[in-house]
Formats: C-alpha cells, sequence, structure tokens
C-alpha cells in the first residue's frame, strides 16, 4: 500500500529540508513525491486526495481526510516558493478551495469543519495559514475554525472538561484520546502565531 498521508508528509518535509539546507537531494525528492501523489491519487473532479493505493491490485481506497489535502498544500507552497512555478502554488489553492468545501457543513446554524479526528483538522488549519500568505481567500476558511475552536472551548467539554472530539459538542467521540485533547490547543497556538503576523 502507498498512502497519500505518508507521501505527503514526505514531500512537505523534504522540501522544508530544502528550504533549510539548500541542498538538492531533497528538493528533488520532493518534487518527485509529490508530483507521485498529484498524479497517482488526487481526485481530479474536486482535487483532493484518496487515502491509498494497493500497490499489487491498484485499488485506490476513496476515502478522503483533510489532513492529506493539508499536507499536499503545504508541500505545494514550499514547492512554488522554491521554484517559482506557479502551477504548485495553483494546485495549493485550488485543493483548499475544494477542501473547505469539501469538509465543512451546517450544524446547528454554525459551519463547522468535520466531526471527527480534530487533529487532521489542525493540519487543515496550519495549511490554511501557510497558503494564506498567498491567497487572502483563507482567511475566511482561518475564521471559521477560529469560531469552531471558540465554539468548542464553550461547548464541548465533558464532566471532566476533557474537549470533545467533535467540536460541535454534539458527540463525545474519542475524547480519551491525547491526540483530540491537544488538537484544540495546537489550534489555538497556529492561530495565535497567525494573528500575529497578519
Amino acid at each position: 500500500m502507498k498512502a497519500a498521508n505518508t507521501s505527503a508528509y514526505a514531500a512537505y518535509v523534504t522540501s522544508k529540508m530544502y528550504q533549510l539546507t539548500n541542498e538538492s537531494q531533497y528538493r528533488t525528492f520532493a518534487e518527485r513525491v509529490y508530483e507521485w501523489n498529484y498524479n497517482a491519487l488526487r481526485d481530479p473532479s474536486d482535487n483532493l486526495y484518496w487515502n491509498d493505493i494497493n500497490i499489487a491490485t491498484e485499488q485506490i481506497n476513496t476515502t478522503k481526510w483533510t489532513y492529506n489535502a493539508a499536507l499536499m498544500i503545504m508541500a505545494g507552497v514550499n514547492l512554488y516558493e522554491i521554484s517559482d512555478d506557479q502551477e504548485y502554488l495553483n494546485q495549493a489553492i485550488a485543493t483548499a478551495r475544494s477542501a473547505y468545501s469539501k469538509f465543512t457543513s451546517i450544524v446547528n446554524g454554525q459551519i463547522f469543519y468535520q466531526t471527527h479526528d480534530s487533529w487532521f483538522n489542525v493540519e487543515l488549519l496550519s495549511a490554511f495559514v501557510q497558503l494564506s500568505a498567498y491567497d487572502s481567500k483563507t482567511d475566511e476558511y482561518i475564521d471559521v475554525f477560529i469560531k469552531n475552536m471558540d465554539y468548542a472551548w464553550d461547548n464541548a467539554r465533558n464532566a471532566e472538561e476533557q474537549f470533545f472530539e467533535d467540536w460541535s459538542g454534539n458527540s463525545e467521540g474519542r475524547y480519551y484520546w491525547l491526540l483530540h485533547q491537544a488538537a484544540l490547543i495546537e489550534a489555538y497556538g497556529v492561530v495565535a502565531l497567525y494573528e500575529n503576523e497578519s
């Protein structure tokens, strides 16, 4: 199996390594892995990423997650900054816009990001923050995140003050995972940096 998440993380990390070291092997690897993910696991109908492909059978798991989109956005922005190739930025923007459309819904009259795996969603927040330097539309997406976070802080906790997995407050979900408890705190850190730089 080859998964979108590991490939996207590899492209993101090695593109960042190139930015830090200027060592060509990092750029070469980042470009190669990014291109493979883009061509093999991107759904051309919406520019989001399928979860994985079975190498032996070539069967694709068509599940889509926020963090797969997020890491391809961040890798794309890095590669744009490295190469000045507008296509990378165009691809990142297309994925961001589709991710916002696909992964939000109206709950109790408010827009919320999907109600599971809040730590996946924080990766998407980070991607929107990075992309906001080039696409002002992402400020709107970040504003929705901030409203979700504030709502969760006030309305999505159990009797022990643990945050729900579902920030809309409708379901505790897997609140007992440290990942879900840490996600909201990390999100506030990401937003604090974003607001300080805006």
